[in-house]
């Protein structure tokens, strides 16, 4: 046999799969980027991204491989193309929850912390006045330690959450609305972080764990079956539909095409669903039973008129010479994906080819499934209680009504503190000193001295703090919200390049994704941080 090129291998493996029911071929695609000898790496990567239109690995290759020519704006849409596609890949799409959600989850805690720390030591101030007009008459170091157990006895109570809420309630004590609207946004952010963000997180992480048959069903519908998931939906196909549509799609592709019948059969009592019916179809098309192969694809678009569907039930229609019923279907199937309608097309051959795809078991699925199996929410809960041991660790209503108590409590303490206290500044200061008829005029200069001096050191502290501490330019200069950004930006980066190892990904599903977002979203987040530090000292400068 003569040699064939590459394209010539790629476009025969392409009609090898079709003719088996397979709209993309993962493994060979996976093959192909690591096969360094066939071709280079931007040929290898195009190849790879035409055999699996939904493996990530092939987009984030094709995107390394322009961006090294010095396509950038083909390797960001090679990019944009690898994150569209992550939600259809199993391992890519539980590495993605995962991590993402890992990561979310540490940088809304850090923000929150950051952020609120910041707001409470701009209120702090205040309430130390407010704490001094009070009959306690709390002053300096009293009232800071007042102030400070507070916040102890929350993280006593509900671990270092709670820590974070005290910080949020002196953070609202004092302060215009434009702060406190700031401080109470991050705290609901944290709060959806520590709860909803979290059980996401376990669900990519107990994706791959969580649901044997599930994940052995998606494996084997995608033409990627081991023997270990063949046994395992064997063992379950008695009980469990989802195992025997994968069986029965197993059976059909390994030639007994009558076996496969059989188990549809018993699946379309149980689970009558768009996919099975479409995959029923296509046993009944293979057989040769072309009429009842039009009325099983007609059930499954009546249930879901996907594109793929659509384009079996075309080539139905044409088996039956019902060339109207086709153009129609086939209309309709690109009027929903034309991109789809076109790659299956263009691999049907000519002459008497004649191909059906299987519609395969989603990742969307697996994780419907894990996520109803409550396992989840049990590891979500689990890892919650270091962080909030206490009521904000019970559950998301819970922790919200805690919480608004506690914003509630602080602002309504701290409006009465700042009530008490009343306005201060240096010019008040020195209106009281000119003010004073102790001692003579010699005596009241050295006492201004010394405040002009107290200022300028004061001034010289907050202007380094603004420099030196994430989002305190804001608090300095009069900008919460410009702090509210640059701590959201700064907790980020840090969550992203600090995170940890989070979910390890699968280097055959997502290849160079993981390091090629972490990388874009590292400059990014710097390029903001940097923007709005800038912006709090710009806009100072003009005041």
């Amino acid at each position: 046999m003569p040699s064939q090129s590459l394209a010539e291998r790629v476009a025969r493996t392409q009609r090898i799969g079709l003719a088996l029911g397979l709209r993309e071929i993962d493994g060979p695609a996976r093959a192909l980027l690591l096969a360094d000898e066939l071709a280079d790496a931007s040929a290898r990567a195009e190849f790879a991204v035409d055999l699996a239109p939904s493996l990530p690995a092939a987009h984030a290759a094709l995107a390394e491989a322009r961006f090294a020519s010095g396509d950038v704006r083909g390797a960001a849409g090679a990019l944009h193309s690898a994150l569209a596609t992550i939600g259809r890949h199993l391992e890519a799409r539980a590495w993605a929850v995962a991590t993402g959600y890992d990561r979310l989850a540490l940088a809304a805690a850090l923000w929150a912390t950051v952020f609120l720390a910041l707001g409470a030591a701009a209120s702090l101030p205040t309430l130390i006045r407010g704490l001094a007009s009070t009959r306690l008459e709390l002053r300096g170091p009293a009232a800071l330690a007042a102030l400070g157990a507070c916040v102890m006895v929350l993280a006593l109570v509900e671990g270092p959450a709670g820590a974070v809420l005290g910080l949020g309630a002196l953070a609202l004590a004092a302060g215009g609305w434009t702060k406190r609207a700031a401080s109470l946004l991050t705290l609901a952010g944290a709060l959806l972080a520590l709860h909803p963000g979290l059980e996401r997180a376990a669900t990519g992480r107990v994706a791959l764990v969580g649901d044997p048959i599930g994940v052995a069903a998606h494996h084997v519908e995608a033409g990627l079956p081991t023997p270990a998931d063949v046994g395992i939906l064997l063992r379950a196909a008695g009980s469990d539909p989802v195992a025997a549509r994968a069986i029965a799609v197993h059976t059909k592709r390994a030639g007994d095409r009558q076996a496969a019948a059989q188990y549809f059969a018993r699946v379309l009592t149980e689970r009558p669903d768009a996919e099975v019916f479409n995959n029923a179809a296509n046993v009944a098309f293979a057989l040769g039973e072309n009429a009842r192969a039009i009325a099983l694809y007609e059930k499954a678009v009546e249930r879901e008129p996907s594109p793929v569907a659509l384009f079996n039930l075309s080539q139905a229609y044409g088996r039956a010479v019902r060339l109207d019923d086709q153009d129609r279907a086939l209309a309709r199937a690109q009027r929903i994906d034309a991109g789809t309608v076109e790659r299956l097309a263009s691999r049907t051959g000519s002459g008497e080819d004649v191909y059906v795809t299987d519609a395969g078991f989603s990742a969307a699925s697996v994780f419907m499934r894990v996520e109803e199996s409550g396992l989840p929410r049990r590891w979500a809960a689990a890892r919650r209680a270091s962080a909030a041991p206490g009521w904000l660790g019970a559950s998301l209503p819970i922790a919200a009504l805690v919480s608004a108590i506690v914003a509630i409590g602080g602002v309504a303490a701290g409006g009465a503190l700042s009530r008490l206290a009343g306005p201060r500044d240096f010019y008040a200061d020195l209106a009281r000193t000119l003010r004073s008829g102790v001692g003579d005029s010699a005596q009241r200069v050295a006492q201004l001295t010394r405040l002009r001096k107290q200022r300028a050191h004061t001034e010289r502290l907050l202007t380094l703090l603004a420099l030196t501490v994430p989002g305190a330019a804001g608090f300095r200069y009069g900008r919460p919200l410009l702090a509210w950004a640059a701590s959201l930006a700064f907790a980020g980066g840090v969550a992203i390049v600090a995170g940890g190892a989070g979910a390890p990904p699968d280097p055959l599903a997502v290849g160079a994704l993981p390091t090629l977002v972490g990388h874009a979203a590292c400059i990014a987040l710097a390029a903001l941080y940097a923007l709005f530090t800038a912006l709090a000292f710009a806009l100072r400068a003009e005041e």
